[in-house]
């Protein structure tokens, strides 16, 4: 008849790379072994996380910050399994703080839409995101994980609030001081578009400035052709030429 091979525990237990939510087992490789059996639970507890490992090295994640756990590891031989386990006990660390967003800015200002971006936060899971038009109470949310985020509908000619807060592992920052920012206004039709004076080489145009334009665009050619020369300008006038 055959006989079992002597299944021993592993020796030599240790824990490194512990942090607020992590940590590696590690132990001296049994010569016979197939694999190895990992259980573990809070300190004080009695329901345990099983894993495997098929080498001499086991990572646990998703754990909680400062809190204590223990370990337990047997070997898995051909058709045995150890009858002791090797234990430790460690204690992970404590979260990293959960800090404001910095670097916040606003950029693509339009009448209805802005685009928020921000300094990434070290440990963020997200970022929550209120604004409001000044002087009004309730806020408009929104979550963005990423550092990035598009405000819409927003109101046109409006002065807008916005804050950040960081989301981080079981805990969040405090809002950022609000940021303020101002909504561009809607494109008026030109109106009291007038011919300033004219020449036989160029014409000077003038017109009543639009409230918010940012710019303006004319197009012009003569009345026998198809093929419009196009300018554009800052200033409510302009010279053809």
């Amino acid at each position: 008849r055959s006989t079992l091979e002597l299944c021993l525990p592993p020796e030599n237990l240790n824990v490194t790379d512990i942090t607020h939510n992590f940590a590696r087992i590690n132990w001296n490789e049994v010569s016979n072994a197939i694999s190895y059996d990992c259980r573990f639970r809070k300190t004080g507890t009695s329901v345990f996380t099983r894993l495997s490992a098929s080498g001499s090295t086991v990572s646990l994640g998703g754990l909680e910050p400062s809190t204590t756990y223990d370990v337990e590891i047997q070997t898995v031989c051909q058709g045995n399994i150890s009858t002791g386990a090797t234990a430790i006990r460690f204690t992970t660390s404590e979260a990293p703080p959960c800090i404001v967003p910095s670097g916040i800015t606003i950029s693509s200002v339009q009448a209805t839409s802005v685009t928020l971006l921000w300094n990434g936060v070290q440990g963020a899971l997200s970022y929550n995101i209120r604004f409001r038009p000044a002087g009004t109470e309730s806020f408009t949310t929104a979550t963005s994980f990423v550092t990035s985020k598009g405000l819409l509908p927003l109101i046109p000619a409006t002065t807008y609030e916005v804050s950040l807060q960081t989301v981080c592992d079981g805990k969040t920052s405090d809002f950022t001081l609000p940021l303020v920012f101002t909504t561009a206004g809607l494109c008026d039709t030109i109106t009291n578009l007038q011919l300033v004076s004219a020449s036989h080489e160029q014409a000077i145009l003038e017109w009543r400035p639009s409230a918010g334009a940012l710019g303006y665009t004319v197009q012009f050619r003569p009345v026998s052709s198809p093929a419009f020369t196009i300018l554009s300008t800052s200033e409510n006038t302009i010279t053809l030429s």
